[in-house]
């Protein structure tokens, strides 16, 4: 009498359901990861040009990031505009494919008319997931001046990270003046002047911070000297 040893693979499966069995997982994988995909954040630049004229034209790029890698659309919308101003999008609707990259773009135009009040306006731009799951939302800035003259709120527009380590500083205020940056730690400590930056004809100037990546949390603030 012969014997032979049999593993339990071979006892309950067959060489072909083993092979159908692991090409069934694999597609409940594929198929998750596409279920997975989603809308995480978006982004808007900076206007250009930096500031207009009632009845002129701002530009901007949304940036829609998502995970995964599954199909959907994203919807954008803008609220907190002043009163003659209008947003359009190009495309309308951003669209991710299943093998497209994660972040993609759209061009803003914002629009403005005659009547458009100058000054500095913040918006918030809102973006949805196509099956209504999820929406996130930023916040930009629209400059109009009056004249190429015009003196604008003493404010920090917008931060953005042009290198690691540093921050770079998008401000306003009155017309060919001197202001200088200051930094703290703390809302109530101690402010530490970074440096000076002069504003242009359209009281816009930027100051970008080298030292920022010392520093695990920072506040700025401008003032004249």
């Amino acid at each position: 009498m012969s014997l032979k040893r049999v593993s339990p693979c071979e006892s309950s499966q067959s060489p072909g359901r083993l092979i159908l069995l692991v090409l069934a997982l694999s597609l409940i994988g594929l198929a998750n990861s596409f279920a997975d995909s989603t809308l995480t954040y978006i982004t808007v630049t900076t206007q250009t040009p930096a500031t207009i004229s009632p009845g002129d034209n701002a530009l901007y790029t949304v940036t829609a990031n998502r995970t995964g890698n599954g199909s959907f659309d994203v919807y954008c919308s803008v609220s907190g505009l002043p009163a003659g101003a209008a947003a359009s999008f190009s495309p309308g609707v951003i669209s991710f494919l299943d093998d497209s990259p994660s972040a993609k773009s759209a061009a803003m135009t914002i629009s403005t008319t005659a009547a458009t009040p100058p000054g500095v306006y913040t918006f918030t731009i809102t973006g949805k997931h196509s099956n209504g799951s999820k929406s996130v939302s930023c916040v930009g800035t629209l400059v109009i001046a009056a004249n190429s003259s015009s003196d604008l709120p003493q404010r920090i527009l917008s931060i953005d990270c042009p290198a690691e380590g540093s921050m770079r500083l998008h401000c306003s205020g009155k017309a060919r003046r001197s202001y200088v940056i200051q930094a703290s730690t703390s809302l109530n400590g101690d402010w530490v002047n970074l440096g000076t930056a002069d504003s242009d004809s359209n009281g816009l100037f930027s100051f970008v911070d080298t030292s920022a990546g010392s520093c695990p949390c920072r506040f700025y603030r401008t003032s004249t000297p």
